[in-house]
């Protein structure tokens, strides 16, 4: 026979939960199974085992509840990760189009400019000889 105390430490559960399954949970099964001693209920090794049972039924049927609530979180998370992974993906390629066209922009912006200075020397020099020939010819 062992307290209350004793089996809640070996069982690894608190004094409370003991004390739930002796009183209402596991009543009809343990009446045969408890009796007050001086040091205050004591349960016999087949109630402690009745105990330990209902204990193991409990989690195991907690479990797969827990689990299934898990997957579903996880699942949420994984779809969430994924459409955040194509958002990025979109915007990435956005700006990938972006600095493309601003190269294509810049290399004429280049190319204009490069005209333009051919284009000024030439008409300079043009100007450098028709005014030097204006002077020559007075």
């Amino acid at each position: 026979m062992k307290t209350v105390s004793e089996v809640s430490k070996d069982l690894g559960v608190s004094k409370q939960t003991i004390y739930k399954k002796i009183n209402s949970q596991l009543k009809v099964e343990l009446k045969k199974h408890i009796k007050k001693g001086s040091k205050g209920i004591e349960i016999a090794e087949k109630g402690i085992e009745i105990i330990k049972q209902s204990l193991n039924d409990e989690v195991s049927t907690f479990q797969p509840v827990v689990e299934n609530e898990l997957l579903v979180q996880l699942n949420r998370m994984i779809e969430s990760l994924e459409n955040q992974l194509i958002t990025k993906d979109n915007q990435l390629s956005t700006m990938q189009k972006q600095s493309e066209n601003m190269q294509i922009l810049m290399l004429g912006l280049q190319q204009q400019n490069q005209l333009l200075l051919e284009g000024s020397s030439g008409s300079e020099v043009k100007e450098k000889r028709n005014f030097f020939f204006w002077n020559r010819s007075k």
